[in-house]
């Protein structure tokens, strides 16, 4: 836990960041559970954390949300698994586990996302775990220029959907990317 509390965005998140505060992002879809875009400056809205977030602790049973600290020095001291003060339901942080659906919600936000867009960036990923892998796919398809940056290989590398694909570390690719973009549309 401290060391996923304790984490700082780099300069990939901080681009991103940029291109919401010139007005050109619509959303950021993620399969990261670690909160460092919201912790880069995106609000809450604009991030649509597909796995969840491990920034909450969550019951399983009433859904209610809690701060990790607290549960996290109770276990330590009691080493006994916390339990939801409100309806006595077992607490776990608000991520999916394996064997755990998506939430619905979540997911539609993601496909809106995905069908309001006017270009979609996969950043990171080898697009291999499914359903968010389709999420940039649906938007491809519906005619939208669709950019990779990854180090190594993806799942839709040689696709007719991807536009660009680009190799190598994000964090070198994606902050000139961005700064070039911003500099072109405001020129």
């Amino acid at each position: 836990w401290p060391s996923m509390r304790d984490a700082q965005p780099n300069v990939a998140h901080r681009a991103i960041v940029n291109l919401h505060e010139a007005g050109k992002l619509l959303a950021v879809v993620t399969q990261n559970i670690d909160g460092l875009h919201q912790k880069a400056g995106l609000s809450e809205e604009l991030v649509i954390e597909l796995h969840g977030t491990n920034r909450w602790i969550e019951c399983l049973t009433c859904k209610k949300r809690f701060e990790p600290q607290p549960l996290f020095e109770a276990f330590a001291a009691t080493t006994r698994p916390p339990r939801c003060p409100s309806c006595s339901g077992w607490l776990k942080s608000a991520t999916i586990s394996f064997g755990q659906d998506l939430d619905a919600k979540t997911l539609g936000e993601a496909e809106r996302a995905a069908m309001s867009c006017d270009a979609v960036v996969a950043l990171g990923s080898t697009l291999s775990v499914y359903p968010a892998a389709a999420v940039p796919l649906t938007a491809a398809r519906r005619g939208v220029p669709y950019a990779i940056i990854n180090n190594g290989p993806t799942e839709h590398d040689g696709l007719p959907e991807v536009m660009t694909r680009y190799e190598g570390d994000i964090s070198d690719i994606w902050p000139r990317a961005v700064e070039l973009s911003l500099s072109r549309s405001t020129n």
